[in-house]
């Protein structure tokens, strides 16, 4: 966070810069601070199914009466606020050295935000699953998953505001559903987005979650008749 914050300064102060595509420096500052939250509880890390798999721990969850999916999920969420608690401190340590350079939204804002969030990581959680069921097929995926989580990061707004991109570029960005793990919340924070286009977007998020849990959905059932239980 030191280093982004560096760089930033240099780049509005030393070229007199006030605002780069509408973002103010602090604009800037308090981008990063959401995407290191999104980056400490990062979505691909917290589903723990693919190691189910592979190491033959999902043999126990079929046995016994409950939902196995519905079991990972509680399981996605806990890790997901553990993980968030566990960051916390040092959440309130940057936000105190950078307090200056932090700007915080309206309270409906910050009820479009939370909304926004959560509907961000139930989405996430839908993408990675199917990766995590092609375990019951091609063996394990932890590498996989790992780089495509690094290149979501990029994808998602984790590294830059995808606003900073090119026009032709940015479009691009704009209509995949990755906009809506990182970029999306953060310009929600930054009341950058109009209620309606907040509407829309928890809308477009909810589609692009059902449409990725129906394939997941496909994959593991098809996955569960293949699965021998005995783990490698």
């Amino acid at each position: 966070m030191l280093v982004f914050f560096a760089v930033w300064k240099a780049v509005y102060t030393g070229g007199n810069i006030t605002q780069i595509s509408g973002y103010t420096l602090s604009n800037v500052v308090t981008y990063y601070l959401i995407t290191n939250i999104f980056a400490r509880a990062d979505v691909s890390d917290q589903i723990l199914l693919s190691d189910w798999i592979w190491f033959g721990e999902l043999a126990k969850d079929l046995t016994k009466p409950w939902n196995v999916k519905l079991v990972q999920f509680i399981m996605f969420l806990g890790n997901i606020l553990f993980e968030i608690l566990m960051y916390l401190p040092f959440l309130i340590l940057l936000f105190l050295t950078f307090h200056n350079y932090v700007v915080l939204p309206s309270i409906t804002y910050l009820f479009y935000f939370f909304i926004t969030v959560i509907l961000s990581y139930l989405l996430g959680m839908s993408f990675f699953s199917i990766f995590h069921s092609f375990t019951f097929f091609y063996g394990d995926q932890s590498s996989n998953i790992s780089l495509i989580g690094f290149l979501v990061m990029g994808l998602s707004g984790g590294v830059f505001p995808l606003d900073f991109l090119p026009t032709n570029v940015s479009w691009i960005f704009m209509h995949l559903p990755f906009r809506f793990l990182i970029n999306t919340p953060a310009k929600v924070f930054l009341e950058k987005m109009s209620s309606g286009d907040i509407f829309r977007s928890w809308v477009e998020m909810i589609i692009w979650m059902i449409i990725f849990y129906l394939i997941f959905h496909f994959l593991f059932k098809k996955g569960l008749k293949e699965f021998t239980g005995v783990g490698q």
